[in-house]
C-alpha cells in the first residue's frame, strides 16, 4: 500500500510541528480506514472498538505518523547521498529554491519537511582493505588474571 509513497504523498505536517498541511489528508483518511480493517482482523476485536486502542494492541503506528515517518526517512536518505551520486546535485538544487508552479515530489518533500541537505552529514562508506594497518590494536586477554592486570594498567594510564 505504501510502495513509493514518497513520490505520490505530500508531507502531512510542516517540519516538526503538528500543524497539518494541505495535500494528502484525504488519502491518509482512506489509508487509515484500511489500516483499521486490518487492525480489526489482527486483534479480533468488535467493530465498535476505538481505532486508537486497536492500533496499540496490533502494534501499528497511526497512519498519519507512519506516513510522515516514511516521508522523513526518504528525504533524509536523499539528503545524505554523497557528491558522486547522480541525485546529489538535483536534491541540492531543489532544496535550495522552492518554486510556485510545477512542483515535483522532491519540492514537496524538502520544503514541506523543512530539511536542508547542506546541514546533513554525509558519511562515506570507504571499506578498509584487510591487509591495511589500523590505528588501534585489539588484544584479548587469555586469562582472568591477565585481564585484571590490563584493566589496572589502563586505569593508571588515564
Amino acid at each position: 500500500m505504501l510502495y513509493a509513497a514518497s513520490v505520490w504523498i505530500k508531507p502531512l505536517f510542516s517540519g516538526d510541528s503538528n500543524a497539518p498541511l494541505r495535500g494528502s489528508q484525504g488519502v491518509t483518511r482512506k489509508m487509515t480506514q484500511a489500516q483499521r480493517t486490518a487492525a480489526l482482523v489482527i486483534t479480533g476485536a468488535m467493530k465498535t472498538s476505538p481505532t486508537d486502542s486497536l492500533e496499540i494492541h496490533a502494534n501499528l503506528l497511526p497512519m498519519p505518523l507512519l506516513l510522515q515517518h516514511l516521508l522523513h526517512n526518504a528525504a533524509l536518505r536523499l539528503a545524505s547521498r554523497p557528491q558522486s551520486h547522480p541525485l546529489h546535485a538535483i536534491v541540492k538544487r531543489v532544496a535550495k529554491r522552492n518554486v510556485k508552479c510545477h512542483k515535483t515530489a522532491l519540492h514537496y518533500l524538502f520544503h514541506g519537511l523543512r530539511i536542508n541537505p547542506e546541514k546533513i552529514e554525509t558519511i562515506s562508506p570507504h571499506p578498509i582493505h584487510p591487509t591495511s594497518l589500523t590505528l588501534f590494536i585489539t588484544d584479548i586477554a587469555s586469562s582472568k588474571e591477565e585481564a585484571i592486570v590490563d584493566f589496572q594498567t589502563a586505569q593508571v594510564a588515564r
